[in-house]
């Protein structure tokens, strides 16, 4: 006959035996029900998942491959992609096409390798990557310094005048493709951000030329990730 006291560990046991496989078959389900988008990649899904659709950090394997971020079911961010003829692609992708800065990779021959690497459009390889900053609009700003101080993923933006930060700025705002940003009387940082990073930036300060509040814009992308000092400066 079994004791009380040897009923009880027997209980505990099979409580977590029941615990284990129901946390199993609703791991289970949740990602037999997280589609994947892409019909080379349906098969096998692991990871994020939002309104039934692959989202966030994931790994997805049917005929090809592919380890990296998803949005609603589609590769969308950073990430590496290996087709079934053992091409790879490593980079940026958007709403499931090769999109920005990546490499991508075919075997010739067993000891030559092709490789493909820069800006990609729309799936389409544009040429090589040029890391230079560029300036796609200024109004209202006499000139602009961009210098990288380190390896990194933030920029500050400061605003100058007369070569000393300008301290009647007011209304200063930036849109930025990525990042959070953090606002400083005349100057702001983005921390965490993503490259390349687009930035639309908007102030108003005093112009004693003209003798009145006048308005500045600022547009640029910095392709190269770092942390980076934007200087801009009004006469």
């Amino acid at each position: 006959m079994i004791s009380f006291t040897e009923l009880i560990p027997m209980k505990t046991a099979l409580l977590l035996l029941i615990s284990t496989y129901i946390l199993f078959i609703g791991k289970s389900f949740s990602q037999s029900n997280c589609e994947v988008l892409v019909p080379n990649l349906i098969g096998q899904y692991e990871g994020g998942c939002k309104k039934g659709l692959a989202s966030g950090e994931g790994i997805a394997i049917g005929i090809d491959q592919y380890n990296g971020k998803f949005k609603k079911g589609l590769p969308h961010g950073y990430g590496v992609y290996k087709w079934s003829t053992g091409e790879i692609y490593e980079g940026d992708w958007n709403k499931g096409v090769r999109h920005g800065i990546g490499k991508h990779m075919v075997q010739i021959e067993e000891d030559s390798l092709m490789t493909l690497q820069g800006i990609w459009e729309n799936d389409t390889y544009k040429g090589e990557e040029d890391l230079e900053p560029k300036v796609f609009n200024r109004q209202s700003v006499d000139y602009y310094k961009f210098n990288r101080i380190g390896d990194g993923n933030s920029l500050k933006l400061t605003v100058y005048r007369n070569g000393v930060m300008n301290g009647n700025v007011t209304q200063l705002f930036v849109s930025t493709s990525s990042g959070k940003v953090r606002y400083s009387g005349g100057s702001f940082n983005i921390d965490a951000a993503n490259f390349p990073l687009n930035c639309d930036v908007l102030y108003r300060t005093y112009d004693p030329i003209i003798g009145r509040i006048s308005e500045s814009k600022f547009k640029f992308v910095i392709p190269e990730s770092g942390d980076w000092l934007v200087e801009v400066h009004n006469n």
